[in-house]
């Protein structure tokens, strides 16, 4: 079960994208527990918090709690999501959500993550808690 702050964060990657995608939620797929409509598809074995596809977009979203950014677990993830966004010909957007006490930690671990791929084709966006989000260059 996750915990407020996740679930939180997940809100706020919500809001990011209804508003800059021009999306409602129920065009979504988000993973809140009992509250949410959990993503149907499970890639590599993760299931993503928010899910997206419409005839424009791809999106895949994750919330990340402080000490969940620069793990095994998140690269593997993150991996995962980059593979199955790349399979799709819409435009393709990963949204990651965190706390203001680690919003610098994760848009550093998202540039040193791209580094060494082309992922030009990807627009990578971090969300800060009040819902401002930033496109990385």
């Amino acid at each position: 079960m996750e915990s407020e702050e996740h679930r939180q964060f997940v809100k706020n990657a919500v809001q990011y994208i209804k508003r800059t995608f021009d999306l409602v939620e129920n065009q979504m797929f988000i993973d809140l527990g009992e509250l949410g409509k959990a993503p149907p598809k499970v890639i590599d074995g993760f299931r993503a918090d928010i899910y997206v596809h419409t005839p424009k977009y791809i999106i895949i979203g994750e919330a990340k709690t402080d000490n969940d950014i620069n793990n095994k677990h998140t690269v593997a993830q993150l991996a995962s999501y980059i593979k199955e966004v790349k399979t799709f010909s819409q435009e393709r957007h990963i949204i990651m959500s965190c706390s203001w006490s680690s919003y610098a930690t994760m848009r550093n671990f998202l540039r040193n993550f791209r580094k060494p791929y082309d992922l030009s084709d990807i627009t990578f966006h971090t969300v800060d808690p009040m819902r401002k989000g930033e496109v990385l260059p």
